[in-house]
């Protein structure tokens, strides 16, 4: 047996402590470059062009003079919605509005099978909305509407884009079904009942090959229109509906010899959203509270006259351009309700933000800031943008403040409130000023 025990190499107390001195020394110098770089403010080499002089810790900042008109919004795309919406509601400050569907169909994977249909008749027929949820409304529930069904008397162009005054052509005399009541999202879905004989007697005639291929049967059915009836009194508020189109659940059922078979709203399928607005009333709105409203409503023109005043006689790298927005309390004293987000846009660039809308600054705190409501109030920081009108490389011709048109689709409304200092509409800068 060897008894010889193993070679242990043991190190001395120095050397002992020189390690771990040698260890100690590297973890603080890592801890100092790590502190010093999260220290720093740092600036975004997009807001100070290479070749251009600029003191960092010259910052200032001021408040832009700002001054607002109130417009009706122009036509919006409306087809193709992630969700759509529906019914009448009247507003004694901002009018009243209406919201049609009008909607292609096409068939299940399986098709019908038009042997039950030429052997038995339809009992009955019923069209199902399925609401976007258990609370997905604007406006008072309360309020008794009507909702009438149309077959349209042509197809809905499937390459065609649509805006929200569109006009579709059908017979506003001769509804395939009806729905009186008041809505209720809780149940889940809208049904409408189509009782219109002749309609439900063209499916019984209908061939197999038309109730089994999707592009003959766009040509025989075309699509229909679902159409609010009210136009509300005094006092009546109404209810605009939120739909999900695309959901299996949205549908129109037939039923038949003890069965059922039902045709759908796909994505494919063509969506589109119209809106009848009425806008009178804002006329008489108090000029220091700026309504925004969606569904081709209102939107807000906002003059930057006074900008190039500021720097006429100096040259300026703009570091910050932040509009903040508050609601009016008195109008919105539910902040919940008030729109998710807003947009600001060129006049005259339809659909499209600012370039730089959701720029980047790492030392403000945050992000970005892209317009959606946080802590009370909407920001959108458009540095770019004001560089160039500081720049004078194009005159301002003013930007406009809506709410989006989708993304998401809604049909609350928003009241700013101009002539208090702790709500409205404020542009704060913050620049530096050029060494020449």
């Amino acid at each position: 047996m060897n008894n010889t025990r193993p070679f242990m190499y043991l190190p001395t107390p120095n050397l002992i402590f020189f390690n771990n001195f040698r260890l100690l020394m590297r973890s603080a110098f890592c801890l100092f470059i790590i502190t010093s770089i999260g220290c720093q403010k740092e600036i975004d080499s997009t807001d100070h062009p290479p070749g251009r002089n600029v003191s960092k810790n010259n910052f200032e900042k001021m408040q832009v003079p700002l001054s607002f008109e109130t417009i009706n919004e122009d036509p919006v795309q409306s087809d193709q919605y992630t969700r759509n919406l529906l019914g009448s509601h009247n507003d004694t400050i901002l009018g009243s509005t209406k919201a049609a569907i009008f909607s292609t169909f096409e068939l299940t994977n399986r098709g019908f099978d038009s042997i039950y249909f030429q052997n038995s008749a339809i009992d009955s027929a019923n069209l199902f909305l399925k609401f976007s949820s258990d609370e997905s409304h604007y406006g008072n529930l309360n309020t008794t509407q009507t909702f009438n069904i149309y077959q349209l008397d042509r197809p809905i162009n499937q390459d065609e884009s649509y805006v929200s005054n569109a006009t579709f052509e059908y017979d506003e005399n001769d509804p395939i079904g009806s729905y009186t009541g008041k809505p209720d999202p809780s149940s889940g879905e809208l049904k409408i009942k189509i009782t219109h004989q002749s309609f439900l007697e063209k499916f019984e005639k209908a061939s197999k090959t038309t109730l089994n291929d999707n592009g003959r049967f766009e040509d025989f059915l075309n699509g229909l229109a679902i159409v609010p009836e009210n136009s509300f009194s005094t006092g009546q508020q109404g209810a605009i509906l939120y739909i999900d189109l695309i959901n299996d659940a949205s549908n129109l059922t037939f039923y038949h010899n003890g069965t059922s078979d039902s045709i759908l709203i796909q994505e494919t399928s063509k969506r589109v959203n119209t809106f009848d607005n009425d806008l009178t009333p804002v006329k008489d709105l108090d000029p220091n509270r700026l309504p925004l409203k969606p569904m081709a409503g209102y939107k807000l023109r906002i003059e930057l006259d006074a900008l190039a005043d500021s720097f006429a006689n100096e040259s300026a790298i703009i570091n910050k351009a932040k509009f903040t927005i508050k609601p009016h309390l008195k109008f919105h004293p539910n902040l919940d309700e008030v729109p998710p987000r807003l947009l600001l846009l060129k006049p005259g660039v339809a659909f499209d933000n600012l370039p730089d809308l959701q720029e980047n600054f790492p030392d403000l705190g945050e992000k970005y800031y892209d317009g959606n409501f946080k802590d009370s109030s909407y920001q959108i920081n458009i540095p770019q943008h004001i560089q160039g009108l500081v720049n004078n490389d194009f005159e301002s011709n003013g930007l406009n403040l809506i709410i989006p048109s989708d993304n998401p689709l809604i049909a609350n409304p928003l009241i700013i409130q101009n002539n208090n200092p702790q709500t409205g509409v404020e542009l704060e800068l913050v620049y530096s000023k050029e060494n020449l």
